[in-house]
Order: C-alpha cells, then sequence, then structure tokens
C-alpha cells in the first residue's frame, strides 16, 4: 500500500510540474514557429493573439492546479480505506 501511495504521489508531482512548466513552453513554442513564419508580427501582435497566447497559458496551468487537488484528494481517500 505505501508502495502504491509513493507511486501516485510521485505521479501527481510529475503530472503538475508537466502541465505547470510544460504548458507555456509549448505555448511558446507556438508563438515562435508563428513569428518565424510571419515576422511583421514581431511586437505588433493583435490582441486576440496575445489573449490566445495567454489563454493558452492559463488553460495549462489551471490543469496543473485541478490535477494536484484530484491527485491529493485520491491519497487522501486511499489512506481513509486503510
Amino acid at each position: 500500500m505505501k508502495q502504491e501511495l509513493f507511486f501516485l504521489l510521485l505521479a501527481g508531482i510529475f503530472q503538475f510540474l508537466f502541465f505547470w512548466y510544460g504548458g507555456p513552453w509549448m505555448v511558446a513554442q507556438v508563438r515562435k514557429k508563428n513569428l518565424r513564419a510571419n515576422p511583421q508580427w514581431d511586437g505588433n501582435e493583435s490582441d486576440f493573439r496575445r489573449g490566445f497566447y495567454r489563454f493558452g497559458i492559463i488553460f495549462f496551468r489551471t490543469f496543473a492546479v485541478l490535477g494536484a487537488i484530484g491527485t491529493s484528494l485520491v491519497i487522501v481517500m486511499a489512506i481513509l480505506e486503510s
């Protein structure tokens, strides 16, 4: 049981870090690709495009927080059952 909880905790931490740091990194890669394809946008992006990038970061970080809460609840329920 302790080993299962340890691996569940490890998976929760990995999921949190992946979405918290990986999500904004992926959004930045998309932005870089778009700027390479359209250099005239550099410093002159539309509000919609900036909002889209901001939404992407918020979306991934929301997943990180919800995943951490969900993993914590599963760990607490597993501890209470044993």
